[in-house]
C-alpha cells in the first residue's frame, strides 16, 4: 500500500494525467510519458484496488487518444463503476465516455445507470463543445457563441444535474438550445438558503444573481433551472428577481414539511431546526411564487415517486403557473428520459408545451 507521501504523489500524478488527457493539444509524446508513469505505479504493486481501476481507466483513455482504438478497461462491475464515475467527475471527454457507457450498458444490461448515460450520450450532437465541470467551483459559466438565452442553474446536493454532470447537460441541452449556462453549487448543503459559499451570505448571493440577470438580460432571455434540491433554491431566488419569468424544475422540494419518511428528511430536519433557532430564514415557496413575476414553471417529475409527486402537486395545487411533465418511472432522476425525448430541450427553449402524464 502507498504511504502518505506515496499517496500524495499519486494524486499529483492523477491531476497531471487528467489535465493532459482532457486537453486536445496534448502531444503523443506527453501522453506516452504519462502512460509510462502510470504503468510504473501499477507494476510496483502498491496501488489499492480502486487506484488500480482508475489507473486502468487512464491507460485505456491514453491508448484511445493515441490510436483511436477503444479497449474496455474493467475486469468486473465494481471496476466499471469506479471508472465510469472517474471519467464523469474528473475527465469528461464526451467521445470516450460515450464509448465507455455504450460498452458498459452492453456488458452490464441490468445496470440502469449505464443505460441512462448511454441514452444521454446518444443525444449529444457530434459538434458539442469540449468543456469541463470544475468540481471544486461553486460558480461556473459556460458561454455559447451567439446565445439567445441564459440558464442559471441550481445544482443538486451532490453538485450535479440530477444524475448527470453539468458538462453533459450543457452538451445535450444548453448548447443545442443556444443558451449560456451559469452553474451554482451549494457547498453549504442548505438548499441555497445560506447562499453560495464563494459569494458570501444569502443577501450577497441574491445581489450577485440580480447583477448576472441584469447583465445577461441585455442580450438574452434569462431563466432559472433547479435540479432536485436546487429546485428549492431556483424558485426561492427567482421569486425575488422580477426579470425572471420562467423556471424549469427537475424534481425537487417545494416544501420541507412534506414527505417526512423520505431519505432527505435528515437534511430537511436540520434546516428546519436552524430556522427554529433563528440562524436561517425559511422561504415559503408558495407565497413567494404567488407574489412573484413568474409566469411558467415547467416541472419534470417521476410519476411513480410519491415524494416527488407530492412536492410537485403542492406547488401545482396552490399556484397557477405549473406545467407538469410526468414520466413513467419511480426514480428521482428522470433526466435521461426528458433529454432523450427532447422535451427538456424544448422547455428550456421556451416552447409552449402542454402538460403530459406518461403514467
Amino acid at each position: 500500500m502507498l504511504d502518505l507521501i506515496g499517496r500524495l504523489t499519486w494524486e499529483k500524478l492523477l491531476e497531471r494525467v487528467r489535465d493532459a488527457a482532457w486537453n486536445d493539444a496534448t502531444s503523443d509524446d506527453i501522453l506516452a510519458s504519462n502512460e509510462r508513469r502510470i504503468r510504473k505505479r501499477v507494476d510496483a504493486g502498491k496501488l489499492r484496488s480502486r487506484e488500480k481501476a482508475i489507473a486502468q481507466f487512464y491507460l485505456s483513455l491514453i491508448h484511445w487518444r493515441m490510436t483511436g482504438v477503444f479497449e474496455a478497461p474493467w475486469k468486473n462491475l465494481t471496476e466499471a463503476r469506479i471508472q465510469f464515475w472517474e471519467g464523469e467527475r474528473f475527465c469528461s471527454i464526451t467521445e470516450f465516455q460515450a464509448k465507455l457507457a455504450e460498452a458498459m450498458a452492453d456488458q452490464f444490461p441490468k445496470m440502469e445507470i449505464f443505460r441512462k448515460y448511454d441514452s444521454i450520450f446518444k443525444s449529444i450532437p457530434s459538434s458539442a463543445s469540449r468543456i469541463r465541470d470544475l468540481r471544486d467551483s461553486d460558480l461556473q459559466t459556460f458561454h455559447t457563441p451567439g446565445a439567445t438565452g441564459t440558464l442559471i442553474a441550481f445544482s443538486t446536493a451532490t453538485n450535479d444535474c440530477l444524475g448527470s454532470s453539468w458538462t453533459m447537460f450543457y452538451q445535450a441541452v444548453a448548447e443545442p438550445a443556444g443558451m449560456n449556462l451559469v452553474v451554482l453549487k451549494d457547498f453549504n448543503r442548505r438548499l441555497f438558503m445560506k447562499g453560495i459559499r464563494s459569494l458570501g451570505s444569502k443577501k450577497s448571493t441574491l445581489h450577485t444573481l440580480r447583477s448576472l440577470v441584469e447583465t445577461y438580460s441585455e442580450d438574452t432571455e434569462v431563466i432559472f433551472l433547479g435540479a432536485s434540491g436546487g429546485t428549492f433554491g431556483a424558485l426561492a431566488y427567482a421569486a425575488q428577481i422580477p426579470e425572471i419569468r420562467r423556471v424549469v424544475a427537475l424534481s425537487g422540494p417545494t416544501s420541507l414539511e412534506l414527505g417526512g419518511e423520505n431519505e432527505d428528511k435528515v437534511v430537511y430536519k436540520a434546516i428546519l431546526e436552524e430556522v427554529g433557532e433563528g440562524s436561517l430564514d425559511y422561504v415559503d415557496i408558495i407565497r413567494a411564487v404567488r407574489t412573484s413575476s413568474l409566469k411558467r414553471i415547467d416541472f419534470f417529475v417521476s410519476g411513480h415517486n410519491d415524494f416527488d409527486m407530492a412536492q410537485m402537486n403542492h406547488l401545482r395545487e396552490n399556484t397557477e403557473v405549473v406545467v407538469p411533465h410526468i414520466y413513467n418511472t419511480d426514480h428521482h432522476s428522470m433526466t435521461d428520459l426528458c433529454v432523450a425525448d427532447g422535451r427538456l430541450l424544448r422547455a428550456v427553449k421556451g416552447e409552449d408545451l402542454t402538460p403530459i402524464d406518461l403514467c
